[in-house]
């Protein structure tokens, strides 16, 4: 968390349980206590990236349900309710349920880099959504998969290819 006191982490054995655990986080022992689950995910192998939006709100890549793409959804610590805040088209044919994966919340801008797996190219879109707006919009589209997407500043975004990086601005221009 931003405070360095918590950590999150998705436990699974990939077959059949999927939890996202949070606990208290000594940096001093670097050591956990307190852990417990937040969220059981609807298929096990597709909980991943959570990151904290706040001390009390978490993000994470999640299934919409059974058969069914990730979104990224924000889970409320103090209230124990989940919000869903990017949904892919679940009535195209997806062929890949991984849907929206690998977010990274960028606090100064109040904004989430993520990507999709394009279901027409096989591929991977870098979208953003955005906290003020409410709202997700598509940066650049690629055709094979990109695999991890980070912050470099508020305006823009590193993306790990096969060989190489690649820095993307939000308004999509390459450099």
């Amino acid at each position: 968390s931003e405070s360095g006191k918590k950590i999150a982490w998705v436990r699974t054995d990939y077959l059949n349980y999927c939890d996202v655990m949070i606990a208290k986080f000594n940096e001093e022992t670097l050591s956990i206590s307190e852990s417990k689950s937040v969220k059981t995910c609807n298929t096990p192998y597709f909980g991943r990236t959570p990151q904290w939006k706040s001390e009390s709100e978490l993000l994470v890549s999640l299934p919409l349900g059974p058969h069914s793409p990730s979104g990224i959804m924000l889970i409320d610590l103090k209230s124990n309710s989940t919000t869903i805040l990017t949904s892919p088209d679940r009535s195209s044919k997806v062929v890949s349920e991984r849907g929206d994966f690998n977010l990274f919340y960028n606090p100064r801008s109040k904004l989430i880099g993520y990507l999709r797996q394009n279901p027409e190219s096989n591929g991977s879109d870098l979208r953003v959504y955005d906290f003020h707006s409410k709202s997700d919009r598509l940066i650049k589209s690629f055709e094979n998969i990109i695999f991890t997407a980070a912050w470099l500043d508020k305006d823009s975004l590193v993306l790990r290819l096969d060989r190489d990086f690649l820095k993307v601005d939000l308004d999509g221009t390459i450099s």
